[in-house]
């Protein structure tokens, strides 16, 4: 079964930066992807797209045709599309049969994906008829944090979207590494991202003019937003590996993709899962050509390293025949706790603890589910 991610979010916030992004981090990572430009008006592409929807119809032949402007000329796009999902099904077929991660870069008009329903029913028919299992990633310009009423309309845009969509959803927060630019916030960024206690967000309001006309309006929303209880955001700033490898790891557990990957679908090894489980981190997927390092590293998740996940320099440390036969003896040892401690009193091996440890306080874990 496929996976993939439905990208969506208002002009500007970064969708076709994140999906050229993530294609990137993938493809270092061994995961075969591909991404597909739902986005008639996009004609500037960064990136290589396998299925472009320019090939069926254009927003610029659109408006020229049928004179509309282009907030109609997209709805336009989208119902024709809509129309000719047997053109989609013809371009993705390929895509599907190799088990190729889908990466769809979708439209920005925000009515597209919260009101309008020709995006949700090609979703739907991705979903149940096609067998590709999506999350949506709605993601919000982090300037907006800078003001209080616009962070209010984030989170209604956002709530919107996951009601309308009826999909798994991850929010994020992107261009955080640009967020000091825009001005100092009024809360802490845990405050944004988990979205608790909204009274403050009303608070913090106090003596404007919108604040004294539509008071009461926002308190309501701020309930009803709070009454829900869906929204929590991610921060994300493409070009740090460890905040995509954090927004992948929260999109692979929406999918499933935590219990069974694109290669040959087989699941993740044990160690592997302990490590996403224990840190709420996905380790990078590992090549074939790597079991043998995953069946070393999967003999050590009973022990004090299970906090430790597979990366690029970790593969290579495995690789290495002594420590193998070291961790096998641990593995096989009646009493494994008994001989991991005689095992640390070889420096080499504590070295190489040492080694993983430090690995361990590069990464910056956190509870992100």
């Amino acid at each position: 079964m496929p996976f993939g991610q439905w990208i969506v979010g208002p002009p500007g916030s970064g969708k076709t930066t994140y999906c050229n992004g993530l294609q990137q981090y993938l493809t270092l990572s061994g995961r075969k992807c591909a991404i597909i430009n739902l986005d008639p008006a996009n004609d500037a592409l960064p990136y290589t797209c396998a299925v472009n929807i320019s090939n069926l119809v254009t927003l610029e032949e659109v408006q020229t045709h049928h004179k509309l402007g282009p907030n109609g000329g997209l709805i336009f796009c989208m119902e024709f599309l809509q129309e000719n999902l047997d053109w989609l099904k013809e371009q993705l077929d390929p895509l599907l049969k190799d088990g190729t991660y889908l990466i769809f870069d979708c439209p920005g008009q925000v009515e597209l994906f919260t009101l309008h329903d020709s995006m949700k029913v090609i979703a739907e028919m991705l979903t149940n008829q096609w067998h590709v299992r999506l999350a949506v990633v709605h993601l919000v310009d982090a300037h907006l944090c800078t003001d209080a009423s616009k962070y209010m309309s984030a989170l209604l845009l956002s709530l919107s979207s996951m009601l309308h969509l009826e999909m798994p959803h991850v929010n994020v927060l992107s261009k955080m590494d640009m967020i000091q630019s825009y001005g100092p916030l009024a809360f802490n960024l845990d405050f944004y991202t988990e979205v608790q206690d909204l009274s403050y967000l009303v608070k913090s309001m106090e003596g404007t003019l919108f604040a004294k006309r539509f008071q009461k309006l926002t308190e309501g929303l701020c309930e009803v937003v709070e009454d829900f209880g869906l929204i929590s955001f991610t921060p994300l700033m493409v070009e740090d590996k460890e905040s995509m490898k954090q927004v992948l790891a929260l999109v692979d557990k929406a999918t499933g993709y935590v219990w069974g990957g694109n290669s040959e679908q087989q699941p993740y090894s044990q160690f592997q899962y302990t490590f996403e489980t224990a840190t709420g981190v996905l380790p990078v997927r590992i090549p074939e050509a790597d079991e043998e390092a995953l069946r070393v590293g999967s003999q050590l998740h009973n022990t004090h390293l299970q906090r430790l996940g597979i990366d690029l320099d970790l593969q290579s440390i495995l690789r290495d025949s002594r420590l193998q036969q070291t961790i096998r003896k641990i593995d096989t040892a009646s009493k494994p706790e008994a001989a991991l401690s005689t095992a640390m009193q070889n420096p080499e091996f504590e070295r190489f603890c040492n080694q993983l440890l430090g690995l361990m306080q590069v990464q910056a874990f956190g509870g992100a589910w």
